[in-house]
C-alpha cells in the first residue's frame, strides 16, 4: 500500500474501518471530513484509539503528502445494501464524481 501510495500520489485517500461509526474529522481537511460524513450519513466525530494510534496508514499518509487521508468508521455490522450500493455512491458523489454506465 505504501508503495502504491508514492507511486499515485493522490490528493484524497479514506480508510474505512468498523465499528466505531464517524468519520474522523482529525485530518489535513476537516471540511471534506465533514462533508464525506453529511454525504455517508455518519457523525463527524474525532476518532480516538484510547490513546496515541501508532502505525495508522492516514497517519502516515497525512505527514508525508500533500493530500488529506481520513479514515471512516461504519457500525460493527453494517447492512449489505449500505456498503455495495449506497456507501459507493455516497462517497463517489462527495468526490465530486458521478455514474458514467449502469451495471
Amino acid at each position: 500500500m505504501m508503495r502504491f501510495l508514492r507511486r499515485v500520489r493522490p490528493s484524497r485517500v479514506v480508510s474505512f474501518h468498523q465499528p466505531l461509526h464517524g468519520v474522523d474529522t482529525d485530518t489535513k481537511d476537516a471540511r471534506f471530513a465533514r462533508r464525506l460524513a453529511r454525504a455517508l450519513r455518519l457523525r463527524p466525530t474525532r476518532l480516538d484509539c484510547g490513546g496515541v494510534c501508532h502505525g495508522t496508514m492516514t497517519g502516515w499518509f497525512n505527514a508525508r503528502f500533500g493530500g488529506a487521508a481520513l479514515t471512516v468508521e461504519y457500525g460493527a455490522h453494517p447492512a449489505r445494501h449500505r456498503m455495495r450500493t449506497r456507501a459507493p455512491r455516497q462517497l463517489v458523489g462527495a468526490l465530486g464524481g458521478r455514474r458514467t454506465g449502469r451495471r
